[in-house]
């Protein structure tokens, strides 16, 4: 069974790569197929075999010669490993659907908030459509209505917008905090605030000290809120009881 998400994980590690490529530029995820950036050939199927077939060509194109970033593979690797890991921890239920929804967008959200700095709509959007999944599911499961996914979405998205008010804070960052809240409830966003913040905190201060930090500079701050919502949500009850025990509540 590992082998088979492993193997399934590289797939859609590959469509992430389309996703992370033509999202910010309005582009159509689905239509038309793959091409050469550089010559525009159509890709083959053989063109499309995760991983081997960038191995295969030394990360070359086969028809043009030209250079294929070394990120489409590390991609497809960073899915499967993550998701293989998500497997792990969860078991085949139905909390890893949940897991997996919010490592693939996480992903995507991460290497455009890199490049482009923003969290694009459509992907926050495919956040709360599963949310409201997550949500309809909770409610059945419990057989009684429950609030603690909106109010996991009110704190999280509430505590960004209360930082953009009074200093800095991007929309993008807000609403994905508001959608993955409904996945983690109050408790476990605030283990992903905290380890998010200490994530961004951490790297910002590392770029002081290499004297690589500029006035004004805007860091992304996708990845580490992607970050903590990832650890908790697998490991954040966890991290609770761990947290309760050391302080003897």
């Amino acid at each position: 069974m590992s082998f088979i998400i492993f193997l399934y994980a590289l797939i859609i590690g590959s469509f992430l790569n389309v996703c992370i490529y033509r999202i910010p530029e309005g582009k159509s995820i689905i239509f038309p197929g793959s091409s050469c950036g550089s010559c525009h050939t159509r890709l083959k199927t053989k063109d499309l075999i995760p991983v081997l077939s960038w191995v295969s060509t030394k990360g070359t194109c086969r028809y043009c010669g030209e250079k294929v970033s070394i990120q489409y593979p590390l991609i497809e690797l960073l899915t499967a490993v993550l998701t293989l890991l998500g497997y792990w921890q969860l078991g085949l239920e139905t909390s890893l659907i949940w897991f997996c929804i919010l490592l693939w967008s996480g992903i995507v959200i991460t290497f455009i908030d890199l490049k482009y700095e923003l969290i694009p709509d459509r992907l926050n959007i495919f956040i709360g459509i599963g949310a409201l999944l997550f949500y309809s599911f909770k409610i059945y499961e419990l057989q009684a209505f429950t609030l603690q996914p909106l109010l996991g979405a009110l704190l999280g998205g509430g505590f960004l917008l209360f930082l953009a008010i009074v200093s800095s804070m991007g929309g993008g960052d807000i609403k994905y905090m508001f959608v993955t809240g409904f996945f983690l409830g109050p408790g476990l966003m605030l283990v992903a605030l905290y380890i998010g913040f200490i994530l961004g905190g951490l790297y910002a201060f590392v770029l002081v000290i290499l004297r690589r930090s500029k006035k004004g500079m805007h860091i992304p701050f996708g990845p580490f809120l992607v970050t903590g919502v990832l650890i908790a949500y697998t490991y954040g009850p966890s991290i609770i009881e761990t947290y309760l025990q050391w302080t003897n509540f």
